[in-house]
């Protein structure tokens, strides 16, 4: 089954925020970046259950270059990317996305 991906606009916000910092960090890591994290989105997309639950219902991917995790919900038919956060900020930020 092919589920639809859906990010909230913070989530977006959050791949923004970081793709732009190692952009001013080198270029190519920037792009390595956004590569990891459209491997992963497809991924999460495709095996939604193969990643642990982390919180309820909430599930997450855990990056293994970048220090990012990517957390979702999902359904029948979507796949809700709630955050794509850094391993190091306090995860109630997130959690209030919910």
């Amino acid at each position: 089954m092919s589920r639809r991906l859906v990010l909230l606009a913070e989530a977006h916000e959050d791949l923004r925020e970081a793709a732009a910092w190692y952009k001013t960090q080198r270029e190519p890591l920037a792009k390595q970046f956004r590569f990891a994290v459209t491997a992963a989105l497809t991924l999460v997309r495709r095996h939604p259950l193969r990643f642990q639950a982390y919180w309820g219902n909430v599930h997450h991917f855990v990056m293994k270059a970048f220090p990012y995790s990517i957390f979702y919900r999902f359904d029948d038919e979507e796949v809700e990317v709630l955050a794509v956060f850094h391993e190091r900020r306090d995860p109630s930020e997130w959690q209030r996305r919910l």
